[in-house]
């Protein structure tokens, strides 16, 4: 709560004309002018920049005698309306990123299996820098379509498709598949709490996901600010939304019990929490897919500035000039006209000096350590997200690797890869998501379940039908221009269709 400040009004400063709003920094008055700040009345929050800090402050005025009193009293942050998402709690302040090194790795995960007041901050630290590797998010987008780009059904309890139910197509609306593709991210962030927002016309236009580093998934709260211990309890059904996020004689309170608002709504309701089994037994909630590949990712980061460093020193020319000048304008001069030729290294030395630029004699094939070393990592990643190494990097037809085949190795373990999310994702809706649908109005019978229809399988088993067919064809054939009568009703079963005999 470091940049969370009570704010203070002075109407006697005001009257002088002088600064009458203030906050205590580090025990230190600070004052500013209401128009020095950004108020955000909708949000019920404001923020004032101090010595280069953002300090935030409810909007909500302790001060009843301040002129602005009036105008922000009102703290939106309440009953249903908060409830319907929960991320309006959360203090407006930006997640920093950092530079990230095995160090960090390795800490991220002390930190998120202590055995007191364990947090993930360190955790999605990493994850929001790793995404962002191009890799790593090719990667997980070709893992996530492998289940989006199949065509969403309900099946009844005869294992049929359920089709022309008006009251069912919301799975091919666009905020279902939104939901669906924030669903899949709890793989690889280790869970995911969704906010469906208003629902407007029998759809979440709204829907959203709540940031993962406020998210404490071992106490399941989310916290106004990072490291804070306690916060909303999303999880929990009997958790209503507070009539006052802000608590006057308290000056600044999260969770105060006397304003709890026993008439609301909860936040259970509104939101979807996802999370991944720890199979370390160290927390109630797994780490993600992405902490495997968040070391690989790291040195092949490294790596890559390793090697952009090697092309300046060694590939790129060295420009090197002598001159017997020695006046420090002359030379600074000469310099500047160094600066201005181009954007490769330079030396300036006297005329007698002699420079040498050593190296390791392999390092005339040094490229190939930076290729290879990238080259491991890769493939490293696409084996933990698709479930091979050459997922993202094999070449079709290749001699002997089988990936023009159905049955290559690729193709086997991206199968396997999807029909495990197929199956983890359809149990999280069944289980989860279509529960709170029915209890927020709709008309989602109770004996159908939500799946996906498999393409392959389906194209599989209507090419062996259609083989069978023509082998059963073929026989039927033989047999007429032997002399043998045939049944036409038999014929008709086994090949579906009537079938008459010809005059």
């Amino acid at each position: 709560m470091s940049n969370i400040r009570k704010i203070s009004y002075n109407a006697s400063l005001d009257k002088a004309g002088k600064k009458p709003y203030s906050i205590k920094v580090d025990g230190k008055p600070y004052f500013f002018n209401i128009n020095q700040a950004t108020v955000i009345p909708e949000l019920g929050r404001g923020q004032v920049n101090i010595k280069g800090k953002n300090y935030w402050f409810p909007t909500e005025m302790f001060d009843p005698a301040s002129p602005n009193f009036g105008q922000y009293k009102v703290n939106p942050i309440n009953m249903a309306y908060d409830a319907k998402n929960v991320s309006r709690t959360i203090a407006p302040v930006q997640f920093p990123r950092v530079r990230i090194d095995l160090r960090e790795w390795r800490d991220a995960i002390t930190e998120a299996e202590m055995p007191i007041f364990p947090y993930r901050v360190k955790m999605q630290q990493i994850y929001q820098d790793l995404i962002l590797d191009g890799h790593v998010y090719a990667c997980w987008q070709k893992r996530k379509r492998l289940t989006l780009l199949k065509k969403p059904v309900f099946f009844d309890k005869d294992n049929h498709a359920v089709e022309n139910n008006p009251q069912l197509s919301f799975i091919h609306s666009q905020w279902w598949n939104t939901l669906t593709d924030y669903l899949l991210d709890a793989q690889g962030y280790g869970y995911q709490l969704v906010s469906l927002g208003d629902m407007e016309s029998g759809q979440f236009p709204n829907v959203n996901v709540v940031r993962r580093q406020n998210i404490s998934p071992d106490r399941e709260v989310v916290s106004p600010v990072i490291y804070m211990i306690d916060g909303i309890h999303y999880a929990d059904p009997n958790y209503k939304a507070r009539n006052y996020f802000f608590d006057r004689e308290q000056e600044v309170c999260f969770n105060n019990p006397d304003a709890a608002n026993e008439g609301g709504e909860s936040y259970y309701d509104w939101h979807i929490w996802v999370k991944t089994p720890n199979s370390f037994g160290m927390s109630n909630c797994g780490y993600g897919i992405f902490y495997q590949v968040a070391m690989f990712a790291i040195l092949m980061r490294n790596n890559l500035k390793l090697n952009a460093d090697f092309v300046e020193m060694f590939a790129n020319p060295i420009r090197w000039l002598k001159t017997n000048k020695t006046n420090e304008s002359e030379r600074a001069l000469a310099e500047i006209s160094l600066q201005n030729m181009g954007s490769n290294a330079y030396i300036i030395t006297d005329k007698e000096d002699e420079l040498q630029l050593l190296q390791n004699p392999a390092t005339g094939n040094a490229w190939e350590s930076y290729t290879s070393l990238e080259a491991r990592c890769k493939k490293a990643i696409s084996a933990v997200i698709l479930g091979h190494e050459d997922c993202m990097s094999g070449t079709p037809g290749k001699l002997g690797s089988e990936q023009g085949n159905d049955n290559s190795p690729v193709n086997k373990a991206m199968r396997e890869v999807e029909c495990e999310q197929d199956k983890w994702l359809c149990s999280i809706i069944n289980d989860n998501v279509l529960p709170k649908l029915r209890s927020l109005g709709f008309q989602i019978p109770k004996d159908i379940l939500y799946g996906y229809q498999n393409n392959d399988e389906l194209n599989e088993i209507a090419e062996i039908d259609n083989k069978r067919k023509s082998d059963f064809a073929a026989i039927i054939e033989t047999l007429t221009r032997a002399g043998y009568k045939v049944d036409e009703k038999y014929v008709s079963e086994q090949l579906g269709m009537e079938v008459k005999r010809g005059r």
